[in-house]
């Protein structure tokens, strides 16, 4: 049976071929919360219309990727723009976008644009590596 927009819209799909009901995590979530809304209600007649159908909760969605910008924090920032010659300098401008950026809806994301576009190659920096995870691999001898 070939999904479509309603299932997504309203939080289940039955599936006759293997006699199967799939609840999306939400739709499941909200009957089990309350058992007088509608989802319970609706979960109630599709068991009963269908006693032999097994019922399957899916899963939420699972962040897969690791965010780009994990570790860029502005403490982050400063330590990577004082390893530069120039610090003092680049400080104070950092320190200038910082207020300039309380008067923007997202603050955080107006410093990491600029902080992305003054430095291009922060990534390589051993202060954004994860923690645990060696930057460079040595061999051992054996």
């Amino acid at each position: 049976m070939k999904k479509t927009r309603t299932d997504n819209v309203r939080g289940y799909r039955i599936d006759f071929s293997c006699d199967t009901v799939y609840l999306n995590y939400t739709f499941a979530a909200a009957a089990e919360r309350d058992f007088l809304s509608s989802e319970a209600k609706r979960l109630r007649e599709i068991k009963e219309a269908f006693p032999a159908f097994k019922v399957v909760v899916k899963a939420g969605r699972e962040i897969t990727a690791t965010r780009r910008t994990k570790r860029l924090t502005y403490e982050n920032m400063e330590e990577y723009i004082s390893t530069f010659d120039n610090a003092d300098e680049l400080l104070a401008e950092f320190e200038i976008t910082k207020r300039q950026s309380k008067s923007s809806p997202s603050p955080y994301k107006f410093v990491r644009d600029w902080f992305e576009a003054r430095f291009p190659n922060y990534k390589t920096a051993s202060v954004f590596a994860e923690k645990g995870q060696p930057n460079e691999i040595t061999k051992i001898p054996a």
